[in-house]
């Protein structure tokens, strides 16, 4: 059906637009707070209205889809108070007159109270890239061959190729099923936070367990501690080498509480794709019962 696509690929394919299933897992080694799912491309959409805030005052509420599973009960939790702003030069200063939303001359990014320091450094770095982070860009991007390159030597090993194969493969698929990258991927106990993301790709998703870091022309960045799978850290680093990001700082890979990458991989895999990477000699076969 499409040419050029590994079988294996499709597979993966299908098993990322499920990843509420993975949720489950993640949720075996995390607290008994509810977590945000992971993002899959078939619920990213285009920037508009109805998907997230885009220039949102800082008073204005987020829509919160009720974790009971109702969809009309709707929880509406206000954005906390504007402190800071980054301006197009790259200054982190107080909000004031003059510059207190995306509307003022030369404002960015309007910062919330609360926000993780290392957080907000983060995403004005991320600014500074110039990356574009609209699903319309992301979800058809296709990367340099040099990235895949760059990818094995930031990650040696089998775990390597696994993770430049995946961001590689990901550009062949449908726009449907290729996967919104995050803003970002940290070591929480460093930096305060796992992962930082953009609401306007998940307003409609879980709850806002979720920090509001910044409001931004994209939308609103909130960091959490959700858990993240191979699939999203491929296309997650793809995403920012191409963008041209020199200041990624590669976090612990397998993320905590794996001890083993073929563990997070088995996790996050569906079954024919861990079949498909044993014969490959990648990961090792279980053995029969």
């Amino acid at each position: 059906m499409f040419k050029g696509i590994r079988p294996w690929v499709l597979a993966v394919a299908v098993g990322l637009i499920l990843l509420s299933v993975l949720a489950v897992v993640a949720k075996r080694f995390r607290s008994e707070e509810p977590q945000t799912p992971q993002t899959t491309a078939s619920q990213s959409v285009s920037p508009s209205s109805e998907q997230g805030t885009f220039g949102a005052d800082a008073s204005r509420p987020i829509e919160i889809p009720s974790r009971s599973g109702s969809d009309k009960t709707v929880v509406r939790k206000p954005l906390p108070r504007a402190t800071k702003v980054i301006l197009k030069d790259g200054r982190l200063v107080p909000a004031g007159e003059g510059r207190a939303s995306l509307s003022d001359p030369g404002v960015v990014a309007v910062v919330y109270e609360g926000a993780p320091p290392a957080a907000v450094q983060r995403l004005k770095e991320i600014l500074e890239s110039g990356s574009n982070e609209y699903p319309d860009f992301t979800l058809s991007e296709k990367y340099p061959p040099w990235v895949y390159d760059k990818i094995r030597e930031m990650i040696p090993g089998k775990l390597g190729e696994v993770i430049a194969s995946i961001a590689e493969d990901m550009t062949k698929l449908p726009i449907e099923q290729r996967v919104q990258p995050y803003l970002d991927f940290a070591d929480a106990e460093r930096t305060g936070y796992g992962l930082m993301y953009l609401v306007s790709d998940q307003a409609k998703k879980g709850g806002l367990s979720s920090t509001p870091v910044a409001d931004t022309k994209f939308g609103i960045a909130v960091v959490s501690d959700d858990g993240i799978g191979p699939a999203e850290v491929a296309v997650w680093l793809a995403h920012r080498l191409a963008a041209g990001d020199e200041r990624i700082k590669l976090p612990r890979i397998p993320p905590e509480p794996y001890k083993d990458w073929q563990s997070w991989v088995r996790d996050f895999s569906t079954e024919e794709y861990a079949r498909q990477l044993e014969d490959e000699g990648i990961l090792p076969k279980r053995s029969a019962r």
